[in-house]
């Protein structure tokens, strides 16, 4: 299991061995159609999806072991796609790719957008949850930093402007309400930046420093929602800083946590914000 990390003002993306530690260099390194990446996701085929927030922003998928010069399978770029100021993302069991999006206009609402693994180049998402008028969104959407999936393939997404979590049916699309929330004073979330699963169904949420909250990664059962408490909380000596931070997990591995805090058998994943979207 390797470890993946998007280097925004490199513009590459480094991966190391697992279990790595210390002044190390990397095993390999991708940079070709890679341009201030925000993120990167690695599916259950080991195909690599990274998140390019240059002009113009896109989405480029590399097959699995790639490394060096190697170009991309796809990319998924163009007025068609929609791609404004995107983040994270996500795969789904189908292969469909999940994309949180800001907005840069007024008038148009952040959203999730949702591509079929069959999109290539200038194609339209298949789907997208908001996106919409401002003035009538249901979505709660306020800059969406990061999603992921339960087994169930619900929708889960980091919603920073809110402070909070917000679900979404699997099924998911258009001007919709969220399903259910994980948010309020108990969970300790606060402008959460990224966020993840591990095998047992176990929540794990990376956040900002804000207010009283100090930055940190809180932990919650399979399935909660509402004002819930974190069954555990990372804090302290583990120095997140808010707006550079994701999880991954992986198919096969649950965390495990050390002192100091170590993510073993997982990526983590820094991520960097390099401009702020208008609203």
């Amino acid at each position: 299991m390797r470890l993946f990390v998007a280097n925004t003002l490199g513009d590459n993306v480094t991966i190391y061995p697992s279990g790595a530690t210390g002044n190390v260099p990397p095993v390999a390194t991708l940079s070709t159609g890679i341009i201030s990446p925000q993120s990167v996701t690695v599916d259950n085929t080991g195909k690599s999806y990274v998140i390019n927030g240059g002009t113009p922003p896109s989405v480029s998928v590399y097959p699995a072991g790639a490394t060096g010069p190697a170009a991309p399978l796809f990319t998924i770029s163009g007025s068609n796609t929609k791609l404004d100021f995107p983040i994270g993302s996500a795969v789904d069991s189908g292969g469909r790719i999940l994309v949180t999006n800001i907005s840069s206009s007024s008038t148009i609402s952040d959203s999730v957008l949702i591509f079929s693994a069959a999109t290539r180049g200038n194609m339209a998402p298949v789907a997208m949850i908001g996106g919409g008028d401002p003035n009538t969104n249901k979505t709660q959407l306020i800059f969406p930093f990061d999603v992921a999936l339960d087994g169930t393939q619900r929708i889960y997404v980091a919603n920073q402007g809110n402070n909070n979590v917000l679900i979404f049916a699997a099924t998911a699309n258009g001007n919709v309400a969220p399903v259910a929330a994980i948010g309020g004073g108990n969970t300790k979330i606060a402008a959460p930046t990224a966020l993840n699963f591990d095998v047992s169904g176990l929540l794990y949420v990376a956040n900002n420093a804000a207010g009283a909250n100090p930055a940190s990664v809180t932990v919650y059962a399979a399935g909660v929602t509402g004002n819930v408490a974190p069954i555990r909380t990372l804090a302290g000596a583990i120095q997140l800083s808010a707006s550079r931070s994701g999880l991954r997990s992986t198919s096969t591995s649950a965390f495990t946590w050390r002192t100091p805090p170590l993510l073993t058998g997982s990526w983590f994943l820094p991520r960097e914000q390099t401009a702020t979207p208008r609203r």
